[in-house]
């Protein structure tokens, strides 16, 4: 009760650096929390399966375009002919991602995540139901398992069990329920249908389509590197033309699935980045930091006010541990204190948080996890702000200190070199902030080789792709509406590859993507033609195809007009060569491609519309059209523009997170430069009286306080250079094409932070060295 009336007499006495301090170290939790929470989430991803370490992925790896890629899906066949192979493969399931796909349930319509699976998917991961057999449940080829999110919003009056959902094309019986999916899950899904009740993916064979992530349950001390050989034999055997192309099998662990990103193409799991997680972590851990040192700072600042007090209590009989105990006592009170602010700060601030990363954590105040971990953040802060208050301020000289010598001058050193960590930290933040925004800025509006302005795409449905020419020639009669064409996907994406060749030629095959397209795609999305010909609609469904410059490359062809190439196994004419234009992620060098001309639009098939300038007026020409062939389906479309703005959704959303970091830690750095200016220009009240009393000019005075501040931006600037340094180097190194990690950045960032730093502590320098020096000598 002592301690707590004397933590309550000098929270009084000093309030203002008491609610500086509360204040920063709340803020600085509520930010360690938040992330440390998040980060603990995305680390723990796919550890709830009970057979996580026996568990991997059959991955494939390769080369294209002479870059090692992998992929996280295989044949159909692959399944079970390894596990007859081999005895090691004690159980194995496959798994096919259908996207979001449109489903019914009487007059309720929407789009949710299908997966199409085998009937052992609840044997082999730990995904729990609530309601069904999980032995049985998928045994049915019309049978469809839905999630309890799924239930709600289909089945809002309650049991769904033996009701009907209908779904591409057919109706399926719903013979389970399961809990929501959990988020730290790299599979993410709404409902689940078996494989074997969608015949167009029910592909026992090997070849054809390469879908199908297969997971396989490996029995005790099994030779990883020695399966993947064996694989590779099969694979050899099944498919003979692959011992010509440089592949190999991969058996990616369970629990590494979400963070090994790296190589990785077309894999449509939920991805994490490592690098991110670990960019936030140490975010947070500066800021918990820079707020402890600003704690320590501010403490140590009323330190020579309250001296004299603490050597009283040693002259009567307190030892050094009392007062350790009782520093350590006051400060856990204070670190208690901003603990619960910092939490209800967390709870209020974890929605904009999930929104700014695309998370779904959420704080369940009923987990003993979340009190140990805000437990180890109060100890952590306690030990990191309490100790050196602690332990030297009970080792003051008694003498020394009843006659007001050593209280002002004990802690000076110390205290620069805080504050010298707080700029380093700070510039290090800034650093990083300005590399991705940046990065950003370039990765928006490098030219990447065409134009995908002004472009409206539509996901074909089977009506409008068998009438395609006459839903064609109808939309572009509208006056806002340019011209239509088709490609077998969309230019961001890679759904058909095959190995390419040069007859006669001793090199290995090379995979590269196949584009097949309309005529007029590319004065849609105005590409450019560097040699030969240009695509008239004579060529489609030939043996034409025209490639771009690095397919080109690849295949050694200096003169490439009309030479013969082999791709799907078939020789083929090449008639023009195409400017190589940047259509994949920025992530990833350009592919070489092949464009084939063709004759029909597959139901798959994106129609692409560039329209005028008027997207309301095109959009509602194109919805009339829509409506005629598809009166019983919603009108649906998407921008090109913003798909690819989409691209790079996360990076903007991590330049977001850090300018957010960056600017608390800048707050609790400038709250702790005002404490520190004002216990600095109280010490020197005398001098300054006697400075100016003998003449010293305003400016003078000024320089002579905010110049130490200077030296200490200088000096964490050296500090923090070779880290932001590291730091943003190895962030650009995600990207084939980057941006210059310019001498600017660094310089701007050093700018910054002395600004900000000059700004805090010039006012209070200014009042300082204003004031009448006879109320200087009068205070002294």
């Amino acid at each position: 009760m002592t301690i707590f009336k004397q933590y309550l007499r000098n929270f009084w006495r000093y309030k203002q650096t008491s609610i500086c301090s509360i204040g920063s170290l709340s803020i600085a939790m509520a930010t360690t929390l938040i992330i440390g929470w998040w980060s603990l989430h995305e680390f723990s991803v796919d550890q709830f399966n009970q057979d996580k370490d026996s568990i991997y992925r059959i991955c494939r790896a390769g080369y294209i375009n002479n870059e090692s890629i992998k992929i996280g899906s295989c044949y159909g066949k692959e399944a079970a002919a390894f596990k007859q192979k081999f005895a090691e493969i004690q159980e194995v399931v496959r798994v096919v991602n259908q996207f979001e796909a449109k489903l019914q349930v009487n007059q309720i319509k929407g789009k949710d995540v299908v997966f199409a699976v085998d009937s052992n998917f609840f044997h082999f991961f730990t995904y729990d139901l609530i309601r069904g057999d999980k032995n049985t449940c998928l045994s049915s080829p019309s049978s469809i398992v839905i999630s309890e999110k799924a239930q709600k919003k289909y089945f809002p009056n309650g049991n769904c069990m033996g009701e009907i959902i209908t779904y591409e094309g057919k109706t399926w019986t719903v013979t389970a329920i399961m809990k929501n999916v959990p988020t730290n899950s790299h599979l993410q899904f709404d409902l689940l249908v078996p494989i074997t009740g969608i015949p167009r993916i029910n592909q026992e064979q090997w070849g054809g389509n390469d879908i199908y992530k297969t997971y396989i349950k490996l029995a005790p001390n099994t030779s990883i590197p020695l399966l993947e050989k064996n694989m590779l034999k099969v694979l050899h055997q099944a498919i003979p033309p692959f011992r010509e192309i440089p592949i190999e099998y991969k058996l990616q662990a369970l629990t590494d699935i979400y963070f090994d990103t790296q190589y990785f193409r077309f894999d449509s799991v939920k991805k994490g980045d490592k690098r991110f997680s670990f960019i936030l972590s140490f975010m947070a851990l500066a800021i918990l930091c820079i707020a402890c040192i600003n704690f320590t700072n501010l403490y140590i600042s009323t330190s020579f006010l309250r001296a004299k007090s603490i050597a009283i209590k040693k002259s009567n009989g307190a030892t050094q541990v009392q007062l350790i105990f009782e520093f350590f006592s006051e400060t856990s009170l204070y670190v208690l204190l901003s603990l619960v602010i910092g939490l209800l700060l967390a709870i209020n601030l974890l929605p904009v948080f999930n929104q700014l990363v695309n998370s779904q954590v959420s704080f369940h105040l009923l987990s003993p996890k979340l009190y140990v971990f805000l437990g180890l953040i109060g100890l952590i802060t306690m030990l990191l702000a309490g100790a050196f208050p602690a332990f030297s301020l009970s080792k003051l000289n008694i003498v020394n200190t009843l006659k007001g010598k050593s209280a002002n001058k004990v802690f000076s050193g110390f205290q620069k070199s805080l504050v010298i960590i707080q700029f380093a930290a700070s510039i290090v933040l800034l650093i990083t902030m300005i590399t991705i925004k940046k990065q950003v800025y370039f990765m928006q509006h490098t030219s990447l080789g065409f134009d995908h302005n002004n472009i409206i795409y539509l996901s074909t449905a089977q009506d409008i792709s068998s009438h395609y020419q006459s839903f064609k020639q109808k939309l572009e009669k509208s006056p806002y509406i340019a011209q239509v064409s088709s490609k077998s996907c969309l230019p961001n994406e890679w759904k058909t590859g095959s190995a390419v060749s040069v007859p006669g030629s001793s090199k290995d095959p090379y995979i590269m993507e196949i584009c097949k397209i309309k005529a007029n795609y590319w004065d849609v999305l105005k590409f450019k033609i560097i040699q030969g010909e240009d695509i008239s609609r004579h060529d489609e469904g030939k043996n034409y195809v025209w490639i771009n410059e690095s397919a080109a490359q690849v295949l050694m062809l200096d003169e490439p007009i009309g030479k013969s190439i082999t791709v799907y196994d078939e020789p083929m004419i090449i008639k023009g060569v195409l400017a190589n234009a940047k259509t994949k992620s920025l992530h990833s060098k350009t592919d070489p491609q092949i464009y084939i001309p063709t004759d029909t639009v597959k139901s798959s098939y994106p129609i692409l519309i560039k329209t005028t300038g008027n997207t309301p007026k095109a959009l509602k020409a194109l919805k009339k059209q829509w409506l005629t062939y598809n009166p019983n389906l919603d009108f649906e479309y998407h921008f090109l523009d913003q798909t690819y703005y989409q691209l790079y959704e996360h990076e903007i959303k991590s330049g977001q997170m850090v300018t957010w970091g960056m600017m608390i830690a800048l707050l609790i750095t400038s709250t702790g430069l005002v404490a520190l200016t004002h216990y600095t220009t109280q010490r020197r009240t005398k001098e300054i009286g006697i400075r100016k009393a003998n003449g010293a000019k305003i400016h003078e005075l000024v320089w002579m306080l905010i110049k130490s501040t200077l030296q200490w931006v200088i000096i964490g600037f050296i500090i923090a250079l070779p880290i932001g340094y590291y730091i943003a180097h190895d962030w650009l190194q995600n990207f084939a094409y980057t941006t210059p990690l310019s001498w600017w950045v660094f310089a701007l960032a050093g700018v910054i932070t002395l600004a900000i730093a000059l700004l805090t502590v010039s006012w209070q320098s200014w009042r300082a060295a204003t004031k009448n020096p006879v109320e200087a000598l009068r205070y002294e």
